[in-house]
Order: structure tokens, then C-alpha cells, then sequence
């Protein structure tokens, strides 16, 4: 695992970043949007401050400057906010120090002597993948050096999903923390987040992945990569009720990916690397 299991709840190891994705906020009236972010900002801020995150990842479909402005809001010291299909704000239009804009981004983070190759985009589609997609070694994936990317974090599907692409790569599917499929007929309610049928997930996906509540992700890089999933849902009644606090809310699910410092790389449309053994490998 990341780190190794004995690690995995000591919060203050590595360089960690919250993950955030579709908040869809300008689909909400004032009046909601007002109680949804200000409870959203609290739970955010909390699991931020647990971990040390002193970045946020957002993956788009947020709005326009109002959501802008909430991002910037949350006081990270860096946000990056791969711009969304549903997001009317350019790359050009974000001048402040602490975010930075793209519709693919790509970056670096450096932890204990690594670097991890970070990627981030709204659609799956622009790093190849489909809904689905468990292997996958397209040339989308490879960093500006030619090698494969150690993380590559996306949107859109709301279905959050976390697993390795290849011997290299591994995918954070984010899910939303705005609604999961929600049944169009139903106004959005002030309260945050509120559980809802999921009449539209769909049947094919029932056995194969859980059916997702609004959520969110903190990204450790630490000896590996985890990721820490929390129920926002959760977060937000210990945060409404006096018999439960915030502090006692764990991870919703936790997963960890060892570092693996394989030079894979793309030659002729086939994957390559010293060890041939290696690139079967899988957790």
C-alpha cells in the first residue's frame, strides 16, 4: 500500500492535496447557494486542516466567477481547476496567484526525493479513457518527458473510482459533491448534501460500483499514492447535529498504490520497459 498500512491513518506523512469535482454551482438559486457553500466550505476546510492539504484539485464544472470566487474562498495556498464542459470562465479570465486554469493540466510533486507526474482533466476523454476503461496505456497518458503519468485525476461521470491504469498510472475518477445522478423533477434543497434516489444510475454499473454518495477526496503522495474518500453526506450531518462531531468521521474508503518507479515508455504503439515481468505487475 502507499506508504504501507500502518501509515495509512497518520495523516501528517507526505504532501497531501483535497480533491474536489462537479459542483455544479450554477445550477443552484441563491438561497441554496448560500447554505451549500457555506456548510460545504466548513467540511472542506476541516478534512483540509486534518491532513496538512495546503493544495486543492478541482476538476471543473463549477460555474462561472461567482464559483470562481469560492474556490478562491476556501484559502488553499494553490488551487488547480481543470475548466468543465459547464464552467463560462477562460484560462485567461484566472489572474489570481492562487489558481491556476487549463483544460489538461499537468504538474509535478516532489515528496521524499520522488516526482510524481500529475495530470488532471475534466473528461476522461481527453486521457482516453471510457466509462469502464480498467487498462489503459494510450499515448494521452504520457507526460511532457515521454514517460507515463504517475496520476491522472478526472471528472464528469460523477461516479467516483480509483484504481491503476497501468504499472504506472493510476486514475482518480472523483466523484461529485454536488448531486449524483439526480432525478431532474427535484429542486435542489438548501440543505447539504441531502440523499436522494438514484433511479438514474445505471443497471449495468449496480454490481460493479457502489452507488456513489456526494463526495470528495484527499491525494496523498507519500511512499506511494492514497487516496481518502469522504462521504460529504456524513461530513455534513456531524456538522448540522449535536450528537456527532466532524473529528470522529473516518474515511468513507481508503486506497493506496505503491510507488513505482518503473521508465515506461511508448515506442511504436507498444509499452516498453527493462523488466518485461514488471509491466504485468498489478496491486
Amino acid at each position: 500500500m502507499g506508504g504501507g498500512p500502518n501509515h495509512v491513518k497518520d495523516y501528517s506523512l507526505g504532501h497531501s492535496a483535497v480533491r474536489t469535482a462537479d459542483g455544479h454551482r450554477f445550477q443552484l438559486e441563491d438561497k441554496d447557494l448560500y447554505w451549500r457553500e457555506d456548510v460545504e466550505s466548513e467540511i472542506i476546510k476541516h478534512i483540509a486542516e486534518r491532513h496538512g492539504a495546503e493544495h486543492h484539485y478541482n476538476t471543473g464544472d463549477e460555474g462561472g466567477s461567482r464559483a470562481l470566487a469560492h474556490l478562491q474562498n476556501l484559502d488553499f495556498d494553490l488551487t488547480f481547476f481543470a475548466l468543465g464542459n459547464h464552467d463560462s470562465v477562460e484560462p485567461e479570465d484566472v489572474e489570481e496567484e492562487d489558481v491556476i486554469a487549463g483544460e489538461v493540466m499537468e504538474w509535478a510533486v516532489e515528496e521524499e526525493g520522488r516526482e510524481y507526474r500529475v495530470a488532471m482533466a475534466h473528461s476522461p476523454d481527453d486521457f482516453g479513457m471510457k466509462l469502464g476503461t480498467e487498462e489503459y496505456t494510450g499515448r494521452e497518458l504520457l507526460s511532457e518527458d515521454g514517460d507515463f503519468y504517475d496520476l491522472v485525476i478526472t471528472g464528469d461521470s460523477h461516479l467516483p473510482y480509483h484504481h491503476r491504469l497501468n504499472p504506472k498510472t493510476v486514475a482518480d475518477k472523483a466523484g461529485s459533491i454536488s448531486e449524483t445522478y439526480p432525478q431532474r423533477e427535484h429542486s435542489v434543497e438548501h440543505f447539504f448534501p441531502d440523499r436522494r434516489l438514484l433511479e438514474e444510475f445505471p443497471d449495468q454499473l449496480r454490481d460493479e460500483i457502489p452507488v456513489p454518495d456526494r463526495s470528495f477526496a484527499v491525494i496523498r503522495f507519500w511512499n506511494g499514492i492514497t487516496i481518502y474518500r469522504y462521504d460529504a453526506e456524513e461530513l455534513s450531518e456531524a456538522y448540522h447535529y449535536e450528537d456527532r462531531e466532524m473529528e470522529d468521521v473516518e474515511p468513507e474508503s481508503v486506497f493506496s498504490f505503491p510507488y513505482n518507479d518503473l521508465m515506461v515508455e511508448m515506442r511504436e504503439g507498444e509499452m516498453i520497459s527493462g523488466e518485461k515481468e514488471a509491466l504485468a505487475m498489478k496491486d
